[in-house]
């Protein structure tokens, strides 16, 4: 075909089976799957569907993005209340305090006032005794318009002295009135000697003790009770129980076997008798000595001889009993805790006391640390006197019915 001047097509010139251009077009070239109209439209609806899922997502997004926000503002508002509830609360708590402080300085000023103007007044009778009865209403009515100034160390200024004997008895109110000014306020309330009334003798009340020959202290009686005479060693310690005599145990068993029987089923009408014979082979014979025991008579009998005395145990040593007078007993107390300076005197209602410090434990942060008891309840302290000196005493706080009962015994037994 060359020679003819046509040149064959280089798909002419393989060696096989010819075949049509077209098919060989065809078999040679294929199309693109986009290219056809069903993927074409798969791939629309598939990204349609993508965009619509972005939607909802942006969607979904911004709604929780909104709900969170608006916790976070409702958390923040709750936060802003309770501090604002804790900053009154303080408030109302600091504006009580002082007011109990100032009535506490009030009251302490009076007292004050009224000891002054009782010893004023004392000093003033006294040095009066001598003097006309004129120049003594005088003095009287001038000193009686200067106290109420004494409490502010004002001076005493006299205008128009009459004589030289008052200007002498002003001068003696000023010497006295600063010499009480200089005094403590525990020595301005000790009372003085009473003055007689007359030819009246003074009255006198006997102590407790008095009738008691045991050794005595500041003439009080105060003693262990091993000293004393008559005294079972079984009673030297308080937690000894006592025991009653009983005679009529065999009864007491004849009862107590019918009842076991008679909460039988199967009884029925029956009734069952015990003789006296077969209950005492069930009673064992124990010979006891009176040393072994400690009689209820007895103990009875101490305690009617020991009448109106305080029987208290003595601290790290709870074998042994003291025997004390009330009025040491109430000396030893209230020097531990009245007029000691460590304690604080609280007029406050307990139920107060407690919620104050469930508010400072809320305060602090500290509810997941105490565990805060509803039922709980401040325990009343009493103290013990020290076994080796009996002039101290130790304060005992039981600590075991108050809210915070379990974490107070924690830090004791870390400490």
């Amino acid at each position: 075909m060359e020679a003819d001047g046509y040149r064959c097509r280089p798909e002419f010139e393989r060696r096989r089976r010819s075949v049509s251009p077209q098919q060989h077009r065809q078999a040679i070239t294929k199309r693109s799957p986009s290219e056809e109209p069903r993927t074409s439209s798969r791939l629309d609806d598939l990204g349609k569907t993508v965009a619509a899922m972005k939607d909802f997502v942006d969607l979904e997004l911004a709604r929780r993005e909104a709900k969170e926000a608006r916790k976070r503002e409702k958390e923040a508002a709750k936060m802003r209340e309770e501090e604002k509830r804790v900053a009154a609360e303080e408030a109302r708590l600091a504006a009580e305090a002082k007011n109990q402080k100032k009535l506490e300085k009030q009251r302490c000023r009076e007292a004050d006032r009224e000891a002054i103007t009782k010893v004023v007044g004392v000093q003033v009778a006294l040095r009066l005794r001598n003097v006309p009865k004129v120049l003594k209403n005088e003095v009287q009515r001038a000193v009686w318009e200067i106290i109420p100034d004494l409490k502010g160390k004002a001076k005493i200024i006299e205008e128009n002295p009459s004589t030289s004997t008052s200007a002498e008895i002003l001068n003696a109110v000023e010497v006295i009135t600063g010499d009480t000014e200089n005094l403590h306020i525990s020595e301005k309330r000790k009372r003085g000697e009473d003055m007689p009334v007359g030819d009246s003798p003074p009255i006198t009340t006997p102590a407790k003790c008095t009738s008691f020959p045991y050794p005595r202290v500041k003439g009080n009686m105060r003693c262990r009770i091993h000293e004393v005479e008559g005294i079972p060693e079984l009673m030297w310690n308080v937690g000894n129980i006592s025991k009653a005599p009983r005679s009529d145990r065999m009864t007491m068993l004849q009862e107590e076997i019918c009842e076991g029987f008679e909460s039988c089923v199967n009884i029925k009408t029956q009734r069952v008798a015990c003789d006296t014979v077969e209950l005492e082979k069930c009673m064992q014979k124990v010979v006891e000595t009176e040393a072994s025991y400690l009689r209820k008579d007895k103990v009875l009998e101490i305690r009617k001889r020991l009448g109106g005395l305080v029987l208290t145990p003595l601290d790290r040593n709870p074998g042994e009993t003291l025997v004390i007078c009330p009025v040491l007993f109430y000396e030893g107390i209230r020097d531990l805790s009245i007029w000691n300076d460590g304690y604080v005197p609280c007029n406050r209602n307990e139920m107060k006391i407690l919620k104050e410090m469930k508010l400072q434990i809320k305060m602090r942060g500290l509810q997941t640390f105490v565990k805060w008891d509803n039922k709980g309840s401040i325990g009343y302290a009493y103290a013990m006197p020290k076994h080796k000196d009996l002039e101290r005493y130790r304060p005992i706080c039981p600590t075991y019915s108050e809210p915070m009962g379990m974490l107070l015994t924690l830090l004791g037994v870390a400490n």
